[in-house]
């Protein structure tokens, strides 16, 4: 166990959290982004197949181009019309069904040499790998990096205005960049995508006003870099390739943080990619609130089939007791075994929240999710 995180990663690596000086960039993009339309879809497929059977194995990626294409395996005794569900999300989101020339489906059964370690008899890890969990002393930010918050507010804010008629221009793919230096926002990027009825000019100075401004406060116009091209019509799949996964990094904390495993969205949660990380978040959420350190890092490792984690590994910054064996205290207090997390978060039967929810603002940070209620 390390008690400084830059011991623990090299020297060449800043603190993560902006408070503490340097310069941080951090990406994010919204629900209308081609791959988060992907994420969005495979994750209505889980809430669909969970519906009806808890106990469903589902992992299914979506691409999206000229058609919307489904693949990957589903046990499930839930009766789900895939198409007619990848359709409605699209239209939910807030393209036209005519933006798409329809939907592909090649859906199999889950491996039953994969099933041998995931059924609810051994309820084992669904795979292998190393999962990553992240906290800071942020309360106000959602115990979340800054930046990264700042960066998920902006594209949220695009979203609820577009959606009230505020600026009628915006149509639903977006993407938001921030730098900040020393605890500062100097620099916003944003990219919207927008009708051909409005100037570059107007749209620059309306986002500016509308977006920016309330989120991020008093910064001048020219700090900001708004479409860049000048033009942004063509959008999502109309444009461009999407697919499900390749937005981990926005799906998690942002570049700072490192990123563990895999993709999150389509798969159940007998997969160790999300629920390992699910539960790692909640690990270093809950050290962060208690005030026993001002950040913390988590990785759990865990091997197909197998009940208990290979290893628990626990880096934290300016802990309240330096000699305290967080290691230790991480494996007596929470359950760390796939069924053991499943249970303690409800993942087969989300109350409250969804997992199409998590696909569209991130994973983290959003207090309706269940690995976001810490107990102090």
């Amino acid at each position: 166990m390390f008690t400084n995180l830059e011991a623990r990663m090299g020297t060449d690596m800043c603190m993560i959290c902006p408070q503490r000086g340097g310069n941080i960039t951090v990406e994010t993009v919204g629900p209308g982004h081609p791959d988060k339309v992907c994420d969005q879809i495979s994750d209505a497929v889980l809430d669909a197949a969970l519906a009806g059977d808890p106990n469903s194995r589902v992992a299914i990626e979506t691409g999206g181009k000229t058609f919307i294409t489904l693949i990957g395996e589903m046990t499930t005794a839930s009766v789900i019309d895939l198409p007619e569900l990848a359709m409605r999300v699209h239209r939910e989101i807030g393209y036209n069904d005519d933006e798409v020339s329809g939907v592909h489906v090649d859906v199999v059964q889950q491996s039953p040499d994969i099933a041998l370690g995931t059924n609810v008899q051994r309820r084992g890890a669904g795979d292998q790998g190393t999962m990553v969990g992240y906290a800071v002393d942020t309360p106000d930010h959602g115990y979340m990096p800054i930046a990264y918050h700042v960066a998920r507010q902006l594209v949220m804010r695009l979203d609820h205005v577009r959606k009230a008629g505020t600026l009628s221009f915006l149509r639903p793919d977006n993407k938001s960049q921030v730098v900040m230096k020393d605890g500062k926002v100097v620099h916003v990027t944003i990219a919207t995508q927008h009708t051909d009825d409005v100037s570059t000019e107007d749209l620059r100075h309306e986002v500016h006003k509308e977006i920016i401004v309330p989120v991020v406060g008093d910064i001048a116009f020219e700090a900001c870099t708004i479409n860049g091209t000048g033009r942004f019509v063509k959008g999502s799949f109309a444009a461009d390739a999407g697919e499900t996964g390749r937005k981990i990094v926005c799906d998690a904390y942002g570049a700072r943080v490192p990123v563990g495993g895999g993709a999150y969205s389509g798969k159940d949660p007998s997969k160790v990619d999300r629920t390992a990380a699910y539960m790692a978040r909640y690990i270093a959420k809950t050290i962060v609130a208690r005030g026993m350190a001002e950040e913390a890092l988590i990785h759990l490792a865990y091997t197909i089939g197998q009940i208990d984690p290979d290893s628990v590994d626990v880096c934290v910054y300016n802990p309240s007791d330096p000699e305290f064996d967080f290691e230790r205290w991480v494996r007596d207090n929470f359950p760390l075994s796939p069924g053991g997390m499943i249970d303690l978060f409800d993942l087969t039967r989300p109350q409250g929240w969804s997992y199409r929810e998590t696909a569209a603002y991130g994973h983290y940070g959003h207090p309706q999710f269940p690995w976001e209620k810490v107990v102090l």
